[in-house]
C-alpha cells in the first residue's frame, strides 16, 4: 500500500504521481475534473415513468435495490431494465442507434439466479438470450461463490450490469452444513454486510460504467403494538444503495385485462426521492396485445402533448403542426408523430426534455386514476 507519510513532496502533483504509479489504467487520486471515471451517467430503465421518478434513469457505478412483497413486479422491472441495457451502449449509456461515442457496444448483463427464472417470460419481456450479447445466467451453489464470481467479473471488466435475485434466498456454506434448527439469527446479515463492502470496493476500482441490481422481499415483523416491514440482509443494504425502489402490491383492473403496478423511489442520492410512478402489464391477448406487454399511461406522446412539445402552428390558415427542436412543418399530427418515431435522435432529445421537465414537477407519474379502467 503506497503512502505519502514517509515521503516529502514539494508539490501536490508529485504526491499524486507517486500514488498513481501503479494505477495506470485508473488513477487513484487527481483533480476531480480529470477523473473521468467519476462522472456517473444515467442508464434508462426502459420505462418512461420510472426514468422520470429516478431523475433520468439508473445511476452508473452504483447499487440499485428493488424491494417489495412477492409478485409485486420486482423481477419484471429488472428484466425490463436488462432488455433496455442490451439495446444501449455500455460506454455512453445511450441507445445503440443514437450512440455518441462511436463504439456502440451493448451492456454485458449477468444474472445471479438464486430463485427460479423463466427464460420464456424473460424473452417475452424483451431480454436477448442468445450469443454473443445475450443474458448470462449463473446459478451458484452458495452465496460465497456468487460474491467471488461477481467481484472477479467486475474487477476484470467482463460484465457491466448484474442482477442479484434475490438477497432473501441466499444461503451460505455454514447455513447449508448446519441443521435447520441450529442456524443462528443474524448470520446472513453479517455475511451480507461484508459482501456489500467487497462489492462496493470492486465498483469503486473499475473505470467503466457498472450497475448492480439487488432484489429483496419484505418480511412482516411484529414488535410492540404494530407490525412493520423488514428486508432480510441487515441494515447495510440501506447504506450501500444509491437508489431504492419499493414496489407496491399490484391491483387488477375491473375487466381483469391489466395488472396495475406502482412503485415509490424511497431513496435517491442522485435525484429527488419519494417520487411515485406506475405502469400496467397486459394479462390478455385482446386488442393486439400479448401477455406481459408493458403499457404506460400517459405514454411517450401523452407526455409530449401535455408538455406542449408537439403543437399547432399559430397564425396559419391550414392546420400545421410543429415539433419542439425540429424546423420541419407537418400537415397533420399523425405525420409529426411518425417523423418523431422514425428519427431516433429527435426521439431521444424529446425524451430527455420529458424526463427533465416532468421530473421537476411535484406529484406522481403514471399512477392513480389514469391507470384505472
Amino acid at each position: 500500500m503506497r503512502s505519502v507519510k514517509d515521503n516529502k513532496f514539494t508539490t501536490m502533483e508529485a504526491a499524486m504521481a507517486y500514488l498513481n504509479k501503479k494505477r495506470k489504467d485508473m488513477p487513484a487520486i487527481g483533480f476531480a475534473n480529470k477523473l473521468n471515471y467519476l462522472k456517473s451517467r444515467k442508464q434508462s430503465s426502459g420505462l418512461l415513468s420510472l426514468d422520470i421518478a429516478l431523475g433520468g434513469g439508473y445511476a452508473t457505478n452504483q447499487f440499485v435495490f428493488f424491494i417489495g412483497f412477492p409478485a409485486s413486479g420486482k423481477t419484471y422491472l429488472c428484466l425490463k431494465s436488462i432488455a433496455q441495457a442490451q439495446r444501449s451502449c455500455r460506454h455512453c449509456c445511450l441507445p445503440l442507434d443514437v450512440c455518441e461515442c462511436g463504439k456502440a457496444e451493448p451492456f454485458r448483463c449477468f444474472y445471479i439466479r438464486l430463485e427460479p427464472l423463466d427464460l420464456d417470460w424473460a424473452e417475452r419481456i424483451g431480454v436477448d438470450l442468445n450469443e454473443p450479447n445475450g443474458l448470462i445466467v449463473y446459478t451458484p451453489d452458495c452465496t460465497e461463490n456468487a460474491v467471488e464470481t461477481v467481484c472477479g467479473m467486475i474487477e476484470n471488466n467482463l460484465i457491466d450490469l448484474f442482477v442479484w435475485d434475490s438477497l432473501a434466498m441466499g444461503s451460505t456454506v455454514k447455513e447449508q452444513s448446519e441443521n435447520v434448527g441450529d442456524c443462528q439469527p443474524g448470520q446472513s446479515a453479517m455475511f451480507y454486510n461484508k459482501m456489500f463492502r467487497r462489492l462496493n470496493m470492486a465498483f469503486l476500482n473499475t473505470p467503466s460504467h457498472k450497475i448492480g441490481f439487488f432484489i429483496n422481499q419484505w418480511r412482516v415483523q411484529f414488535g410492540g403494538f404494530r407490525a412493520f416491514n423488514v428486508a432480510p440482509g441487515g441494515k447495510a443494504q440501506g447504506f450501500v444503495s444509491t437508489q431504492t425502489i419499493e414496489m407496491n402490491n399490484p391491483k387488477f383492473t375491473k375487466n381483469k385485462k391489466f395488472a396495475n403496478i406502482s412503485f415509490v423511489v424511497s431513496k435517491n442520492k442522485v435525484g429527488v426521492p419519494k417520487r411515485e410512478g406506475g405502469f400496467r402489464i397486459a394479462e390478455t391477448t385482446d386488442d393486439g396485445l400479448f401477455v406481459g406487454q408493458c403499457i404506460e399511461k400517459p405514454d411517450y406522446f401523452g407526455y409530449i402533448d401535455s408538455l406542449g412539445l408537439l403543437y399547432k402552428k399559430a397564425d396559419s390558415k391550414k392546420e400545421l403542426w410543429c415539433v419542439d427542436g425540429c424546423e420541419q412543418i407537418f400537415s397533420s399530427k399523425k405525420e409529426a408523430e411518425t417523423h418523431i418515431v422514425n428519427t431516433p435522435q429527435l426521439y431521444r432529445i424529446l425524451r430527455d426534455k420529458i424526463v427533465q421537465t416532468a421530473g421537476n414537477t411535484a406529484g406522481s407519474i403514471g399512477d392513480g386514476d389514469e391507470l384505472e379502467e
